[in-house]
């Protein structure tokens, strides 16, 4: 009988050991977790603060401490410049579909997203090369250059085309600065000889923006300055959440995607100058 009671004094202390030693695990896993999705969730509240308020983290600067977002829950932001004399972007892109476009700033914003529309900010190289990748069938890209001339919106398009027989279009050239990411096409656009806008020479003239539209079929679509730097194109986000032991980053590139309203009166013009004035 004694030993019976034994046995049975043994089994349930070795039972209520397991069930302590499960609960004690359980709650550790439950714990990280929790922490794992609190880090991230301050993680992108960084990245929702600093798209709504970029004037506070501008020019590449950490947020001076962490930030928190609740008792043990905090998150820190660098935000870097998207910008320089490399190929924009610096790393190839999803293909641009038909119907879409891709924009690339030619003067910078101020840190509330404005444009700043001065000539001695702008890009006044004489030329800039079209990086684009093949598809079948070949694709062609459209250009429209949108500029200001003394105190006039303007616009002028032109097309570049690797098939020698299509009218209207221009050619491409060879592979040039272009093979790195990626890209297996060229053209050169000359503002001058091209689209007929003397970027460089002309004091009246403020570039604003090149906005690149694939026919045909979709294309992956970058851009390589001559010369001279682009001005900043947007904001690289990294923001790091951390809760307990936890710690979570993310990383956002933030561009100026959206037109500015001047846009709006020129945007669909197929050909020539479009004007708009103040």
């Amino acid at each position: 009988m004694v030993l019976v009671l034994l046995l049975v004094m043994i089994v349930g202390l070795t039972s209520g050991l397991l069930l302590v030693g499960r609960t004690t695990t359980d709650i550790s896993l439950t714990t990280k977790v929790t922490d794992s999705n609190r880090a991230f969730n301050a993680a992108e509240a960084g990245v929702e603060e600093t798209i709504r308020y970029p004037v506070t983290l501008e020019q590449g600067d950490p947020s001076p401490s962490p930030v928190a977002v609740a008792s043990g829950v905090t998150y820190s932001v660098v935000n870097t410049d998207i910008a320089g004399t490399g190929i924009y972007p610096s790393i190839k892109q999803d293909p641009v579909q038909l119907g879409e476009t891709f924009t690339v700033w030619m003067v910078p914003h101020d840190p509330t997203g404005d444009l700043i529309e001065d000539r001695a900010q702008a890009y006044l190289s004489t030329q800039i090369d079209l990086c684009f990748t093949d598809n079948t069938p070949e694709p062609a890209i459209g250009v429209t250059l949108f500029y200001k001339e003394s105190g006039t919106y303007k616009s002028s398009y032109i097309g570049y085309d690797p098939d020698d027989g299509v009218t209207g279009f221009l050619d491409v050239v060879g592979l040039g600065s272009c093979s790195d990411p990626g890209y297996n096409k060229r053209a050169q656009i000359n503002f001058k000889n091209d689209l007929k806008v003397d970027v460089n020479s002309n004091a009246n003239i403020i570039p604003l923006a090149l906005r690149f539209q694939p026919f045909f079929a979709a294309s992956s679509i970058a851009v390589n300055p001559t010369g001279v730097a682009l001005p900043k194109q947007g904001n690289n986000i990294t923001s790091t959440g951390m809760a307990g032991d936890a710690v979570r980053k993310i990383n956002v590139i933030d561009p100026y995607a959206i037109p500015a309203p001047f846009l709006d009166h020129v945007l669909y013009s197929t050909g020539g100058d479009v004007s708009h004035s103040d």
